[in-house]
């Protein structure tokens, strides 16, 4: 079951809707904001960090991401409108053999306008995917975005934080301001 907009409307906070599987979807709400970061979380046991829109640490999933990092602007944004694929370097930590820290090869590339829908309501974006290899963990994967033009807000995005679990499907309800 779906985050409905009338549920999402009781709460004045900033929030997403996170979705795993075929799981319902889960209501998380802005806890803490910094000048680059935003703490979502359900309860006191899942928490979610977002920078920009993209997942950066987890904690209280079967698997998380300790952190994650990128030097420069993120190769997502920077593939906006870019006319071609974009590639660039990620780093994130993760403890599946004990605290590691891992190099994900992007490539992100802008497949063109793209109308959505979050709680009823149209957003005109650009659909950006991104393709990693982690050689390391011998890990390929696929991110994708719906990035507004101008304001660079990620609606939705489908996002891989370890090799072990399925992406979370995040969807913005009110963004974080």
């Amino acid at each position: 079951a779906k985050v409905d907009r009338k549920m999402a409307a009781k709460y004045e906070f900033a929030s997403i809707g996170v979705t795993v599987d075929d799981n319902p979807q889960f209501l998380f709400l802005l806890a803490n904001q910094t000048q680059t970061d935003e703490l979502y979380t359900l309860g006191y046991n899942i928490s979610i960090v977002l920078r920009q829109g993209r997942v950066i640490r987890t904690q209280g999933l079967a698997r998380n991401v300790l952190g994650s990092r990128w030097e420069g602007e993120d190769i997502v944004r920077r593939a906006v409108g870019a006319g071609g694929p974009v590639t660039g370097v990620r780093w994130f930590e993760s403890n599946e053999r004990g605290i590691a820290t891992y190099e994900a090869q992007c490539t992100a590339q802008d497949f063109g306008e793209e109308t959505v829908t979050v709680l009823g309501s149209p957003f005109l974006t650009h659909h950006v995917s991104e393709e990693c290899i982690v050689p390391e963990m011998k890990w390929k994967y696929r991110n994708e975005f719906w990035i507004a033009p101008g304001t660079g807000q990620i609606w939705i995005s489908k996002q891989y934080v370890h090799p072990r679990i399925n992406p979370l499907l995040i969807e913005t309800f009110r963004p974080a301001r």
